[in-house]
């Protein structure tokens, strides 16, 4: 055999029971053949009065239905042609919307129940787009409190992720400075945090020389910045706006810092709407479509 038989141990009762047609042999002890629907079955005795039962469906020419099969698509493009290409009067397609868990997904079930009509609804279909590098990045690390030099070393690694707005917010450059400085205060106890006018945060920290002398200084940092990144790989950027977050450890000195992304459903809604506004074009007339599911 090509591939591996699904195997059924079944009683005599069993037999009559799921293949009323079914005629037994007189010799019970040996196997036998019997088919049902076309499908060949191959019984083999392995008990007294019970049989492993072996489909042999893979012995036929062509198979007398379509196997059960799922796909998993991630480019809109080629779900919609293969939903369009292989379709039937009992497909249909059904979309998973979860703002709130940063979910969608789209499900095309080509042997799906009607009303009265029973089915197997197992030759499915999904298609669920890859989200960006860059959103997986700044979605892992929302929240997550870092010392001043892993935060400064996060910046520094995604700056060109970081748009300015003219206003209030920093421009990339701006923000790159900010990395520098960080990077460049180690070995130092802060102790306070001053909000400028200007749209940073200082924080005034104190450094001992190895002479012992004791210095202070601030450093500043954005009070916030905006990210211009994509939700999906190949899709638009989103501007979504990082609000910093920080820590002192009052009896170390230690600054932890984090930020905090903002509406992040927000955002997430409007590329997922863009899907499912481009899906619809794309399958508009070829099928029920169903959303909330």
């Amino acid at each position: 055999m090509d591939e591996k038989q699904e195997l059924k141990t079944l009683t005599e009762e069993d037999l009559r029971e799921f293949y009323p047609d079914i005629q037994l042999p007189e010799d019970l002890k040996a196997p036998f053949v019997f088919d049902v629907e076309g499908v060949p079955i191959v019984a083999r005795p392995v008990g007294k009065h019970s049989w492993e039962v072996t489909d042999r469906s893979d012995l036929l020419k062509t198979p007398t239905r379509i196997k059960n099969f799922f796909l998993l698509f991630n480019d809109i493009e080629s779900f919609c042609q293969y939903v369009k290409d292989y379709k039937t009067d009992s497909t249909n397609l059904y979309l998973t919307k979860s703002i709130k868990s940063l979910i969608f997904m789209a499900s095309a079930v080509f042997n799906d129940i009607k009303r009265d009509q029973p089915n197997w609804r197992d030759q499915v279909a999904k298609y669920e787009p890859e989200k960006s590098i860059e959103w997986g990045d700044w979605n892992s690390n929302n929240k997550k409190r870092m010392s001043q030099i892993e935060f400064a070393e996060f910046l520094d690694e995604h700056i060109a992720d970081i748009v300015g707005d003219g206003k209030r917010t920093p421009s990339a450059a701006e923000v790159l400075e900010a990395v520098t400085n960080l990077n460049d205060v180690r070995n130092v106890t802060f102790g306070s945090k001053v909000s400028l006018a200007n749209g940073m945060a200082s924080f005034v920290y104190t450094e001992k020389s190895p002479s012992g002398a004791v210095s202070e200084g601030h450093v500043s940092v954005p009070a916030e910045f905006l990210i211009g990144i994509p939700v999906f790989e190949d899709g638009p950027d989103y501007t979504i706006r990082a609000k910093l977050r920080y820590r002192i450890d009052r009896s170390s000195g230690e600054l932890r810092l984090w930020y905090e992304l903002q509406q992040l459903q927000r955002v997430f809604a409007k590329a997922m709407e863009a899907h499912v506004q481009k899906m619809e074009e794309l399958l508009s007339g070829e099928l029920p479509i169903y959303s909330g599911c």
